[in-house]
């Protein structure tokens, strides 16, 4: 279940700036929400069960495969529905077949680990019938092109045809590799992390104390690596989580999620230049699994701010 109040942090993300220019030598790509990173799982909140419907049979499930050219090689979406069933599958299942019918030669990865991107629920998905399930094809890649994706439903492998482009070849022999991504409902941030996002460290910048108002988010990105970091292709989402605990022995801990993306700008981080990101202010948290205390002046604020491929960034204030 997600927390819809918590849009609102998306809808803040009203500047981002850096202390440098950023520009390059080449026009910075138009980022597409529709290829973004999913965010690690928020972990502040549960949802309820969902019924689950009868399993599809493979021959009832449906689906369109699209590829579309990313900063290192391509991503991919895998669309899959189904009337009236589960669809029960996983994006590990995801390879890559050829126009001879048979899969190509290309090994699969974890990708980038720190931090990874995840679904908390893809139940939901799987149980209404429609789904999406993102991959990253990496890499060169001097073979065949591939014309379908195939998956695996229920222990059965079904053919999904597959439109857009191949990775450049930009070697003799194909060093290219298959990284999947999560499954969560059409239109939700499905893709795995780039390996480049290894490279870059967040910090959390909170003003030292606050009262019960929105204080303002601001994450500062740095790049410890040697080439400039794209964030553009793919953009990712992120999550950010607030913990409110009460001291003295007078209550407990309130918790609020939320989230939003960076989508909205081309955002690059260079080497030596850090990259501020101003996201709005953080919604107070207003509710809680346990009936909210009141709070004293010297109470803690722990704020995490989390995207996939990059350490999280943790920064306490403190009540008024």
């Amino acid at each position: 279940m997600r927390v819809i109040s918590a849009l609102a942090l998306a809808a803040g993300l009203a500047a981002c700036s850096s202390s440098a220019p950023h520009s390059t030598p080449l026009p910075l790509p138009e980022p597409d929400r529709a290829y973004a990173v999913a965010a690690p799982p928020d972990t502040s909140t549960g949802g309820g069960a969902v019924l689950k419907p009868p399993d599809c049979a493979p021959a009832l499930v449906h689906g369109t495969a699209v590829t579309r050219i990313a900063a290192d090689g391509v991503l991919g979406l895998v669309t899959l529905h189904a009337t009236g069933c589960a669809i029960e599958t996983d994006p590990s299942t995801i390879r890559l077949v050829g126009p001879d019918g048979k899969l190509l030669d290309i090994p699969v990865s974890a990708g980038n680990l720190t931090n990874p991107a995840g679904s908390k629920r893809p139940d939901i998905a799987q149980y209404a019938g429609r789904l999406v399930m993102g991959f990253a094809w990496t890499g060169s890649y001097c073979g065949p092109p591939a014309t379908s994706v195939r998956v695996t439903v229920l222990f059965r492998n079904v053919l999904v045809p597959l439109h857009g482009p191949s990775p450049a070849c930009r070697k003799e022999a194909s060093s290219s590799t298959l990284v999947p991504g999560v499954l969560k409902e059409p239109g939700e941030a499905v893709e795995p992390a780039p390996i480049a996002w290894r490279a870059l460290r967040a910090r959390l910048v909170l003003p030292a104390t606050t009262g019960e108002g929105p204080p303002p988010l601001v994450v500062v990105l740095t790049n410890s690596g040697k080439a400039p970091v794209s964030l553009a292709e793919p953009c990712p989402d992120y999550i950010t989580t607030t913990s409110v605990a009460a001291g003295r022995g007078h209550g407990n801990v309130s918790v609020y999620g939320g989230g939003g993306d960076l989508c909205t700008h081309s955002l690059i981080v260079k080497p030596g230049t850090p990259l501020t990101l101003k996201l709005g202010t953080l919604p107070f948290p207003a509710f809680s699994d346990l009936p909210r205390t009141k709070l004293v002046s010297g109470d803690p604020i722990t704020v995490t701010w989390s995207m996939a491929g990059v350490a999280e960034a943790t920064a306490t204030a403190h009540i008024r």
